[in-house]
């Protein structure tokens, strides 16, 4: 069982699966934004390396349910269309990941915190994130290799992939 809890403690084990339990209810309802809710709660009462391995089962499966909800053959068409985005995805992810472990925790929670603040704060203030189609080849490129170095560290690579489709 300790193995199942990652050394956590009952009370924070259980915490982490109702947490887990509302970010799935939330990615149902809007289909996205899992990773940064599971990342953002377990912060508070987990050790950054034990939230970003707690929300990577929980993710892929909920995003290979996303992904088939229609059939192979319509996954794959969508992952030939947006091939860019991901090849920069999960290069970049390869890469970032091998530095989670040498950024202190304040930088950690800056470095996901700022991003999606202003994010926020441009989506609530009415500013258009539309890039012109002729722009869309590098801006997927761009936007997967950011979303990948985000997605290296934190699990959430999905602001610059919702920019992307904005």
């Amino acid at each position: 069982m300790d193995t199942v809890m990652a050394g956590a403690t009952p009370a924070a084990f259980w915490a982490a699966m109702a947490v887990t339990l509302l970010a799935g209810f939330v990615k149902g309802a809007v289909g996205f934004a899992m990773p940064l809710i599971l990342m953002s709660a377990f912060s508070a009462f987990l050790p950054p390396e034990v939230a970003l391995a707690g929300l990577m089962l929980p993710t892929l499966a909920t995003n290979l349910l996303q992904a088939f909800r229609q059939g192979g053959a319509e996954a794959v068409r969508t992952a030939v269309r947006y091939r860019r985005f991901l090849i920069g995805t999960v290069a970049f992810i390869a890469v970032s990941a091998q530095v989670f472990q040498y950024i202190p925790r304040t930088g950690y929670l800056l470095l996901l915190g700022l991003p999606v603040t202003a994010f926020a704060a441009v989506q609530l203030a009415g500013v258009p994130l539309a890039l012109p189609l002729r722009h869309r080849n590098r801006a997927e490129w761009g936007l997967g290799v950011i979303g990948g170095l985000y997605g290296g560290v934190s699990g959430i690579w999905g602001p610059p992939l919702l920019v992307f489709l904005l």
